[in-house]
């Protein structure tokens, strides 16, 4: 029996259930990641310009409305967010993030708030919408602090898509960490992710955040082995 050619056919039909490695987007979403976690919005905003300049990008386009609204530059968010509302590829992600863009106001538009969570409440309902919308979606409740809400909107990417995608696991982990599930589980997401040569699913869970167990190597043990 050829083994070689076994574990080459298995990896084929593996990668075969990924989508395409976007590299230039996956970096510059990882960057704009790592810093709006870590609160630097400014330098998050430099890093979508940097690609917006060059490509349009409607997740990073819509992150960078995210940005601005957690600078408080309320009137910039709405324009950088506006368009994209009607994109059907990316409408719900706009529109969450236009909602918390107006409810950050001084003088919140009700009116405009109320529009927009009838048009969620459709297109969340309406089963065409691609899975793209519900992961923009996911992306905006997650640095919104949305956390319950931004993982049910993942689950239902990650049902509709027809590949893997690299960057749903990456952000499931997060999600997860936010949620509190520092856990193995929760590690493997970002293994998956990181496997995919996704930068931010490089992420390693530090020793402590696992309940019994430590990080040896890179590998996790139990220590009921040692």
């Amino acid at each position: 029996m050829d083994t070689d050619y076994d574990d080459q056919s298995m990896d084929l039909e593996e990668r075969k259930k990924w989508a395409h490695k976007d590299v230039e987007h996956w970096r510059a979403t990882s960057n704009v990641h790592y810093y709006a976690r870590e609160g630097y919005y400014g330098t998050a905003i430099l890093v979508c310009d940097g690609r917006l300049a060059t490509i349009q990008d409607a997740p990073l386009a819509i992150l960078k409305g995210v940005c601005l609204t957690m600078l408080g530059k309320i009137p910039e968010a709405i324009r950088q967010l506006d368009p994209f509302s009607t994109d059907n590829e990316c409408a719900l992600g706009a529109l969450y993030a236009l909602k918390w863009a107006h409810l950050s106001a001084f003088n919140p538009d009700n009116k405009s708030i109320v529009e927009f969570e009838s048009e969620i409440s459709t297109r969340t309902r309406n089963e065409k919408t691609p899975y793209s919308s519900f992961a923009s979606a996911a992306e905006v409740l997650y640095f919104s602090g949305e956390y319950q809400k931004a993982k049910q909107m993942l689950d239902i990417a990650r049902k509709r898509a027809t590949e893997r995608h690299a960057k749903h696991y990456c952000l499931m982990g997060w999600i997860d960490l936010a949620l509190g599930k520092k856990q193995k589980s929760t590690q493997e997401l970002f293994e998956k992710a990181g496997g995919q040569e996704y930068p931010d699913g490089l992420f390693r869970i530090p020793i402590w955040t696992y309940v019994g167990r430590d990080e040896v190597g890179g590998n996790v043990v139990d220590d009921e082995a040692n």
